[in-house]
């Protein structure tokens, strides 16, 4: 019997649980839908016997309830989404509802009481973070829009933290081996900006220093440089692989700087040091942005990233020379050299084969260039392919197109192709008012066994192939001749 008692008691006490609130508004005129304007029964609504989990009532969006789905009294709506709940007796008030701090859980949002029926939230970066205090939640109109938003459409909950102002995408970058690249993995290449909290994008040089860097609006971070970091005004403006960004490489004059070297943004030229036979004419002059413009041993270059480290192509040729403590210097070949920026021409040594001396010119260049500034008396600079002394010497001839004839030059050159005295011969043409009939290039030798290339061609002795001395030496022979038929 006493157990009887003791359920009974028990079942009485917490057999049936009750709801968070008993009583909830309801709305007395059914026709009118502004909010402001509702009119509640007095009554309200009884939420009988168990009471309710929540009161609810239609949500405010833009400036109206919405309609679909809604009720004003206890319980849940049939379009939950529809409508906004509270936990207290008779909460569902005529009131916008706004979130009361960044955190937005469900029992962040408050009712704005009195006539401000608005929500305000704090404004964010352009990473999205909310950088406005956190006085500037909730209900009511900002005091100053420099670290404040108002809703455009003023509603219930309004104020989220997803809605700030508009996102727009930019191009992400990422730090490898300390030089900063564009990020290519299609997970994270791209990154969502907020408008509001600056408009375009930034993208860093190769050459950055800082740990990190925020992609989002056109404003550079203050330990960033003109070189090391650039805004723009568009949504995916920062692509430092585009056309209109201008990048050159940077680093000293004596570094080695190639296409994978990092560059810096610059305006529209690049420059680099002068490279002559291999080596850097003045380390002083770097890599880097600009024009030369009054600074000597410098190249100029207008393409982007053009101002890379030459490679070395080949310019002229030049006798090679090799050292030897037993043989002294000794000539050999022809060889190709890369001159660069230097000038074209080669070297030898000027003393006689007893008193030379390995330094008497560059062993590493071995010919090619002209003569060190210190080397004068012991080295002998050339022009191109004459830097050993020749079997014996010609006169070259040129065509000039615009006198229409050929010229031939004032001092003769070393010619090489002598093995006997027949072979030490000369050329020159016959006419010079006729270009074809005559290889210039043959000024060296005697003229080929091709008749039709050569038949403008005539032989003479070395160093006689000159127009006053073939002149002098045809009238020697044509006189006797004429003497001979008086």
């Amino acid at each position: 019997m006493k157990i009887v008692c003791i359920l009974i008691v028990l079942t009485t006490l917490f057999g049936h649980s009750k709801g968070a609130v008993a009583n909830c508004k309801a709305k007395a005129d059914a026709t009118v839908q502004n909010p402001g304007e509702v009119t509640f029964a007095a009554d309200n609504a009884n939420c009988g016997e168990g009471g309710a989990d929540f009161c609810s009532r239609p949500k405010i969006v833009a400036g109206a309830f919405l309609t679909d789905g809604v009720k004003w009294g206890c319980g849940a709506c049939g379009t939950p989404d529809n409508c906004v709940t509270c936990t207290s007796d008779n909460c569902n008030i005529d009131a916008v509802t706004c979130w009361n701090t960044a955190a937005q859980s469900d029992g962040d949002a408050v009712y704005c009481t009195g006539t401000e029926q608005q929500c305000k939230r704090p404004k964010v970066d352009s990473a999205g973070v909310f950088t406005g205090g956190d006085d500037n939640w909730g209900c009511g109109v900002c005091n100053t829009e420099e670290n404040c938003v108002n809703c455009d459409n003023p509603g219930d909950e309004c104020n989220v933290k997803t809605e700030k102002g508009g996102t727009h995408t930019c191009h992400n970058y990422k730090q490898a081996e300390s030089v900063w690249v564009k990020d290519t993995d299609p997970s994270t290449a791209s990154h969502t900006c907020y408008t509001e909290g600056g408009a375009g994008c930034k993208m860093p040089a190769e050459q950055y220093v800082g740990e990190t860097f925020n992609v989002c609006g056109s404003t550079c971070p203050g330990d960033a440089t003109e070189e090391t970091c650039r805004g723009c005004d568009e949504q995916n403006c920062n692509d430092r692989d585009s056309a209109d960004v201008f990048m050159c490489k940077k680093g000293d004059g004596d570094a080695d700087i190639t296409l994978e070297s990092p560059s810096v943004f610059c305006t529209d030229s690049c420059t680099r040091p002068a490279v002559a036979y291999g080596k850097v004419v003045d380390a002083n002059v770097g890599y880097g942005c600009g024009d030369c413009e009054e600074v000597d041993d410098c190249v100029p270059c207008t393409e982007k990233n053009c101002n890379v480290s030459p490679t070395a192509e080949n310019s002229h040729q030049c006798f090679g020379w090799e050292w030897d403590a037993s043989t002294k210097w000794t000539a050999g070949d022809l060889k190709d050299c890369q001159a660069g920026e230097g000038e074209q021409k080669c070297s030898m040594p000027k003393t006689a084969e007893a008193d030379q001396d390995e330094a008497d010119i560059d062993a590493a260049l071995g010919g090619c260039g002209p003569c060190a500034a210190d080397k004068s008396e012991t080295c002998t600079t050339t022009a191109p392919g004459q830097n050993k002394e020749g079997t014996h010497q010609c006169h070259t001839w040129e065509w000039k197109s615009a006198d229409n004839e050929w010229e031939y030059s004032k001092a003769t050159i070393n010619c090489y192709t002598g093995t006997s005295e027949e072979t030490k011969k000369c050329s020159l043409p016959k006419d010079r008012s006729k270009e074809t009939g005559f290889v210039a290039t043959g000024a060296c030798s005697k003229c080929g066994t091709d008749t039709t290339a050569n038949a403008n061609c005539m032989d003479s002795a070395p160093g006689e192939n000159s127009g006053p001395r073939v002149l002098f030496s045809l009238l020697a022979l044509a006189l006797p001749i004429f003497y001979a038929l008086l």
